[in-house]
């Protein structure tokens, strides 16, 4: 599992956090195509030599205590969250390692949810 994003014109390479594992997707390409906040951002995404099609959140730390809290709530999609991925939280990519501009840089990549793509029971609706 890796990275590949491309961000404003260049292109950055991410590795996996390996005690953090995501949802089983061998490499991502990436392009980002909306700002949401400072940290969070929707990319389009395909798998390698595929054209990114599929939006997906990408939260980004950019510092050392950004990137322990994103690395603390990684660890909360993988072990507490595990089962709720997908149905109530997005389901979880992985935590991804690398830099921009030379400073050390921390992705997680999540499901984009809408209302239109949750997966609730009629019950679970009401």
């Amino acid at each position: 599992m890796s990275l590949t994003l491309l961000w404003d014109g260049e292109t950055h390479y991410f590795e996996p956090r390996p005690k953090v594992a995501g949802r089983g997707i061998i490499h991502h390409n990436a392009r980002m195509e909306h700002r949401i906040n400072e940290h969070v951002y929707i990319l389009r995404s395909g798998m390698e030599g595929a054209e990114p099609k599929s939006p997906v959140i990408l939260k980004i730390a950019r510092d050392a205590g950004e990137i322990a809290a994103l690395e603390l709530e990684a660890s909360l999609y993988v072990n507490e969250l595990k089962s709720l991925q997908g149905k109530y939280v997005p389901h979880f990519f992985g935590i991804y390692h690398g830099a921009v501009a030379g400073s050390p840089v921390a992705c997680m990549l999540l499901e984009y949810c809408t209302p239109g793509n949750l997966r609730l029971t009629h019950h679970e609706k009401k």
